[in-house]
């Protein structure tokens, strides 16, 4: 049994290090990946290319890793355009037919 946790363990530390690779400068966006869940935190404005560019990154680490079960976590004050967080939630659900929250 410890063993499993270990590798469990290892396993969660590498894909969190490889998911944190996906990041690129001018996305303020941290990805991390604990627990069986996808953590995304984004402090930048939402508009559609930063929804495009999560869009594409999610569903790559998606198809490399598997993962099924999302958290995004909105962490700015600003209103924003609640339609792009919902087309990019039905069109996973479609995709994938996962769990994806919004915070």
């Amino acid at each position: 049994m410890r063993n499993k946790q270990l590798f469990t363990y290892f396993v969660e530390l590498l894909v969190s290090y490889i998911l944190f690779c996906y990041i690129t400068n001018g996305d303020y966006m941290e990805m991390f990946y604990t627990n069986n869940t996808l953590y995304i935190n984004i402090e930048d404005r939402l508009n559609l290319s930063l929804i495009n560019n999560l869009q594409k990154k999610l569903y790559r680490i998606i198809d490399s890793y598997h993962i099924i079960n999302i958290e995004i976590n909105i962490l700015n004050d600003t209103h924003y355009d609640k339609s792009l967080i919902n087309d990019l939630i039905n069109d996973y659900k479609v995709k994938y037919n996962g769990k994806i929250i919004v915070k």
